[in-house]
């Protein structure tokens, strides 16, 4: 486990029915998340609930084994593998192995009870998860954290991120142009603006209001007279950029 621990980069029932084969040659453009999940009633909870917040088609299967049975008809863009508690580490070992080793392989997401176990969620990363999302985040924040994977990033949660600074003993970064021009909740949500995050994902991460989040999202534009947030996470980048040395 300590070696999953140095790996932690901060950077829904029945068989899915099989559509003609006129619309299964390709992924539509949209894309398309698979959710196994061996629970029947919850993976038909989550895929009822990813397609009424989301524009990605929704499939499902009981078993990784089913999964890779249907893929050639139904290409993924994204995983999500649902590991019921209790499960031996083995048997996810061997899950993601599965879908990391087929030649129609796709990013997975594990999404899974919450837990305080940063190297359990690094060990996760280091056998080819492309994130860890926890059962207590909110539909919406999963779904956003989903297309993230998809699109080709990485999502582990941001208190995972923090307390393996702790473990580790990092040194505190030291202060930068953004944590003196803002103040440390302002920082913390251009920080988020940076990484391309909506309001609902930053209110989540940052315990505040949806709405205390557009207030510190009009007063950022305001202190860097920017007029939208693509500016915002463009002018904040070169601030960190000429703060580096050389």
């Amino acid at each position: 486990m300590q070696n999953g621990m140095r790996g932690v980069r901060l950077a829904a029932a029945g068989p899915a029915v099989l559509r003609e084969h006129r619309d299964t040659e390709a992924a539509p453009s949209r894309g398309r998340i698979a959710v196994i999940d061996e629970r029947v009633l919850t993976r038909d909870l989550l895929k009822r609930g990813l397609e009424m917040v989301g524009d990605m088609e929704v499939v499902t299967a009981a078993s990784v084994e089913d999964w890779l049975c249907q893929a050639k008809e139904l290409p993924a863009t994204l995983v999500v593998l649902c590991l019921p508690s209790g499960k031996p580490l083995p048997d996810t070992q061997k899950k993601l192995a599965l879908l990391r080793q087929s030649p129609r392989s796709a990013p997975v997401v594990v999404m899974a009870d919450p837990s305080d176990d940063v190297e359990l969620i690094a060990w996760m990363l280091d056998q080819g998860a492309r994130g860890y999302i926890a059962t207590d985040l909110p539909l919406d924040v999963a779904f956003q954290a989903m297309r993230l994977v998809s699109a080709g990033g990485a999502y582990v949660p941001a208190g995972c991120v923090q307390r393996a600074r702790r473990q580790l003993g990092a040194p505190a970064p030291k202060p930068d142009p953004i944590s003196q021009m803002f103040t440390a909740r302002q920082a913390a949500v251009v920080e988020a603006l940076r990484r391309g995050k909506a309001n609902k994902t930053i209110a989540y991460e940052l315990n505040m209001h949806e709405s205390t989040v557009k207030v510190h999202v009009r007063n950022i534009m305001k202190k860097l007279k920017a007029r939208n947030r693509t500016e915002v996470a463009y002018m904040t980048n070169d601030l960190l950029k000429s703060d580096q040395p050389g």
